[in-house]
């Protein structure tokens, strides 16, 4: 695939993703989405000491800072809120591209690509740029720089990350863990003053994310620890998170929950299906284990790139997904590009052993997408979580077990809900669904006021 081909894939796919995304730009905030306008809002006009001051316990503010600034230049309006996850998407689906073509090759690039822009969750959490959603594709940049050697830019956009969500740790630590162990061979290779710079930018965020919690201490507020159920709450989320894993406490209702999603939720289980036959393939064929371990002893940057991958995604399986609060299906977020690359591989190795099959297969694979993109029909998901209506949409019931309000957002519907909702607010129309309107009334009154929409009565929205 020659260069000029490339650029006209990535534009034909950032062309269909703004033609999905750009209708539903001026939806109204909602769920998760308004908390976090809100708190936007409270940022750009107070600061941290705003920002502060309204919660007990608080995420890194980095989401909020980058809103301040659409804010400052394109006014407090929903375009400028929800503009930030159509950039930032569209900067994501590059850097997913370019790091999947440099880690395997580009005809694996040419099909996860789209399947992680267009893969549900990440469109429907990216309407309102979500934390998780920013953390996938910082992570995927970070991960890109870093495979390319490009230390600095590693660090910036790993300590974004950190600063955009405390998960996002996982990385600096499991990387400060491979470098160093395979700082002997780096002690040979490089000068001392090549060798110091490049721990200076590994180390780089790590340190970033002891001075944020520097700051929270001397200003006498906590790392986010609302919403854990978990004996441990009080402590904290970190020493929650080692308590589960000394204690085997990860094995939870909530971890459960989380894993059922990840197989199952809305044909998940498609591509398991298609994940597992690629590695009976790969074993059966026979795995050179001399090549593997000869590449693990001379460390290149494409091996530690591989082992960064999967210790991210067993640690991130074993503690975020494990984590006793709302098992809300955006959570699992940060893995999936790894999941789907790990499938577009897969049909990439049964296409080469089956090579009759492998459009048939490709055609298959983005038919299942198209379906879980737009509709909840998947038969096993209705089994295990049931139906429900919101807005007119039929949903899997997510919130009734443990998934909160937020288990609504899963797939394209998502939007139809909002487009709706915008709709109701804006022509006074409040019917029987009030709930579904204002699911989180104190928020938002504070959204309303805040878009100066005088047409619902803020004390008493549902008796109009």
């Amino acid at each position: 695939m020659t260069s000029k081909k490339q650029k006209i894939f990535l534009i034909s796919i950032l062309i269909l993703f703004s033609f999905l995304y750009l209708p539903y730009i001026n939806s109204i905030p909602y769920l998760d989405g308004n908390i976090d306008f809100v708190r936007s809002w409270r940022f750009y006009t107070g600061g941290l000491k705003e920002y502060f001051e309204n919660d007990r316990t608080v995420h890194p503010p980095f989401k909020f800072f980058l809103v301040s600034l659409f804010f400052r230049i394109f006014g407090i309006n929903v375009f400028s809120y929800n503009s930030l996850g159509f950039i930032l998407g569209v900067v994501g689906i590059i850097f997913i591209f370019k790091f999947i073509k440099e880690f395997l090759d580009v005809e694996i690039a040419k099909l996860a690509t789209p399947l992680i822009a267009f893969y549900p969750l990440f469109l429907s959490t990216g309407i309102f740029s979500l934390a998780d959603y920013i953390l996938t594709i910082l992570i995927i940049i970070s991960l890109y720089f870093y495979l390319k050697e490009k230390y600095f830019w590693y660090a910036l956009t790993t300590s974004v990350g950190f600063l955009t969500k405390e998960t996002a740790l996982l990385i600096p630590f499991i990387v400060f863990l491979i470098e160093i162990l395979y700082l002997w061979r780096e002690i040979f290779k490089n000068s001392p003053f090549q060798l110091l710079k490049k721990l200076f930018f590994i180390i780089l965020p790590l340190t970033v994310a002891l001075i944020w919690i520097l700051i929270l201490r001397l200003s006498g507020k906590k790392m986010w620890s609302d919403w854990i159920f978990s004996e441990t709450a009080e402590k904290g989320s970190f020493y929650t998170i080692l308590y589960n894993l000394s204690t085997f406490n990860f094995l939870n209702k909530y971890a459960y929950q989380h894993w059922r999603q990840f197989f199952f939720l809305n044909f998940n289980w498609i591509y398991c299906v298609f994940d597992l036959v690629g590695l009976i393939i790969i074993l059966t064929r026979g795995v050179n284990w001399l090549k593997i371990i000869k590449g693990l002893k001379e460390g290149n940057t494409k091996t530690k790139t591989s082992l960064i991958v999967f210790l991210f995604f067993v640690s991130y399986f074993l503690t975020v997904l494990t984590f006793q609060t709302y098992t809300i299906p955006r959570y699992a977020l940060p893995i999936i590009p790894f999941f789907l690359i790990l499938t577009s591989y897969s049909v990439n190795v049964i296409g080469k052993k089956f090579s009759v099959i492998k459009n048939f297969l490709i055609i298959f694979l983005f038919a299942t997408l198209s379906i879980s993109l737009f509709f909840s029909p998947d038969p096993l998901a209705k089994k295990i979580w049931g139906k429900e209506k919101v807005l007119g949409e039929t949903l899997y019931a997510l919130n009734h077990h443990l998934a909160g309000n937020d288990g609504i957002t899963y797939n394209f519907q998502y939007f139809f809900i909002l487009k709706k909702r915008t709709n109701f607010l804006i022509n006074k129309q409040i019917k029987n669904e009030c709930y579904w309107l204002f699911p989180d009334i104190r928020n938002d009154r504070v959204t309303l006021k805040i878009l100066n929409i005088k047409n619902i009565k803020l004390d008493s929205p549902c008796s109009m």
